[in-house]
This record gives C-alpha cells, structure tokens and sequence, in this order.
C-alpha cells in the first residue's frame, strides 16, 4: 500500500511526466560514432519507447522512409511537412533490409505493406514526424503506387 501512495504522490507532484531528451546529447552522441548507419545511430543514441506492433504502409525511395499507420498507399507522400498527421513516422529499418528495398528500383519510391514490432523515439523534433525503429520484421508486400508528390525526407 505504500509503495502505491508513493508512486501515486510522485505522479501528483510531477515526477511521472516523462521529461524531453535531450537533443544535445543525443546529436553529440551521434556526431561521436564512427558511422553513418541511421539505424545504428538512432538504435545507440536516441531514446526509444517500448516495443509494439506497427501496421501500415511504408513509402521508401532515396531520401525517404515515410510510414503511414492503418493508411491505404493511394492517400500518397505528403508534399511538405505541414501535411504530416500523426500516423505518420519517419522508419528507420536494418540497413539490410532497406538495401534489399531500394536495390529493387531506386529510382523511384515504392509503397510497402509492412507489419513489424518496432520502438518509437521518445525524442520530439518539430516539425519532423516522429521516428521508429524496426526492430523485427513480420511481414512485407509491395502494394500499387504511382508517386505524385515529390520526395520528402
């Protein structure tokens, strides 16, 4: 019972409320590796939430790794940042399996149906959506897409 009281008293004055990383930090940190790999970088320095399970679409091409949660492929590339919403993610997967992706046409952006267990980053950077990572693949299917909007990062 007392343990309850205490957690319950800590939420009241505060201490619940997860603070904001630190992208200072986080930038240092990555500034500090001695690689390029944005999985790596994301997966050793910034801080990643709890696993789930992410279903959607997953907009891949050079310089851009959009995911769009529970959304069909033909709702297409936002323009510009203004038309994110927030079942959009920015998706950061092994660079095998984004090799594997982009080798099949990258002159274009595909759209692929994934279902996967990922971690969202817990760090915010407006207006950028938010990242998450790919930490298990469960299933992939490229599904019709004809690009109309150009390529956002």
């Amino acid at each position: 019972m007392r343990i309850v009281v205490t957690i319950a008293l800590g939420c009241v004055l505060g201490s619940c409320h997860q603070k904001q990383p630190d992208l200072k930090a986080v930038m240092a940190c990555m500034h500090s590796q001695a690689t390029n790999d944005d999985y790596l970088l994301v997966t050793k320095c910034e801080p990643l939430g709890p696993s789930e399970k992410f279903e959607g679409t997953w907009f891949f091409g050079f310089e851009t790794s959009l995911f769009r949660r529970g959304k069909q492929a033909s709702a297409g590339v936002p323009e510009k940042f203004a038309d994110i919403t927030p079942d959009d993610y920015q998706l950061i997967a092994p660079t095998s399996i984004s090799s594997a992706v982009l080798d099949r046409d990258p002159s274009r952006i595909c759209a692929i149906h994934v279902v996967f267990v990922g971690r969202p980053s817990l760090l915010r950077v407006k207006p950028e959506p938010v990242t998450v990572v790919v930490d298990k693949m469960l299933a992939m299917r490229a599904v019709p897409f004809s690009p109309s909007a150009p390529a956002m990062k």
